[in-house]
């Protein structure tokens, strides 16, 4: 149950980042075309951009820290030489660091969630509330550390391979 949960909640955000990629694509292209080929520009479109390609990050960030994809330096999983159970505990430790990290950036991602909150602050363009987007990556660092979590306990911290 719990794992279908989990997928469901990774497919469901690997499908809004696609959305959220294809959109900041399409806005590119349009205003392109309508910049270059009319000289006329969308009012904001680069702000819409520039918001729409770091949400893309923050949501897909769960999942490759779920599947164990994200950028690190594979001393001992290269390694034939090295026992598999001193990677199994390298690989745990690991995770509990990441659960850590993960928990500090959704705390302090939600106390600057609370500033912008109190001081009403907006976008320069657009105008909008900045408490919305400053929100995105606090929640996908929460995800992320639950996913964790999981890894953790029922998958005896190995990577979820499920997500996507």
């Amino acid at each position: 149950m719990a794992k279908k949960g989990i997928r469901g909640m990774f497919k469901g955000l690997f499908w809004i980042s696609a959305c959220f990629y294809f959109l900041a694509t399409a806005f590119t292209a349009v205003n392109s075309v309508l910049r270059y080929g009319f000289n006329y520009s969308f009012y904001g479109s680069e702000e819409i951009c520039t918001y729409l390609l770091v949400f893309v990050t923050f949501l897909i960030f769960p999942i490759l820290e779920m599947q164990d994809g994200h950028l690190k330096i594979d001393v001992f999983a290269k390694s034939r030489s090295v026992n598999p159970k001193i990677k199994k505990i390298v690989h745990i430790i690991r995770t509990i660091f990441a659960i850590g990290a993960c928990g500090a950036m959704a705390y302090y991602g939600w106390q600057v969630v609370g500033t912008a909150t109190r001081f009403q602050s907006v976008t320069p363009m657009l105008r909008i509330p900045k408490n919305i987007a400053f929100a995105i990556p606090a929640v996908c660092f929460l995800i992320a550390g639950l996913g964790l979590v999981y890894n953790l306990l029922f998958n005896k911290g190995g990577p979820f391979t499920d997500v996507s």
